[in-house]
């Protein structure tokens, strides 16, 4: 019994296939929706529209949530570029590390606060449904 083993021979015509990325390449920027959306945080947007005959002042406090998270992620990320940053022992670098942590820690206290005064508003105003203050929250 003899078993070819060899590869069988096809020819692929790349004569047609080939491009070069100029000629395919776009430019496109995504808008800010798209970037909440890729990045999970389309939530954020829709949370108002969640709790439509919610009172202004709920309203006022949600939206003021969304403002402490979008600070709390860039305060984040600036801590993650100091620590990434090579002169990260000197002192002075130190120091900017030790601010920027406060500082995190203390967005993190209010985004807390706020979800706790959020869910005390709702309840006052008989806004019951958890899937709602869980939408809001997260």
């Amino acid at each position: 019994m003899n078993i070819n083993t060899s590869q069988p021979s096809h020819s692929i015509n790349t004569e047609h296939s080939s491009y070069s990325k100029t000629d395919t390449a776009t430019h496109y920027r995504l808008s800010k929706t798209e970037q909440d959306k890729l990045a999970g945080r389309e939530e954020k947007h829709l949370a108002t529209e969640e709790v439509p005959n919610a009172p202004a002042h709920i309203k006022r406090m949600i939206e003021q949530l969304k403002k402490l998270k979008e600070q709390l992620e860039l305060a984040k990320e600036r801590l993650a570029e100091l620590k990434q940053h090579k002169d990260n022992q000197s002192d002075a670098m130190q120091q900017q590390i030790e601010i920027q942590s406060k500082m995190v820690m203390e967005l993190e206290k209010q985004v807390i606060t706020l979800m706790q005064a959020i869910s005390d508003a709702m309840k006052e105003a008989n806004i019951s449904d958890p899937g709602v203050l869980l939408s809001i929250i997260a």
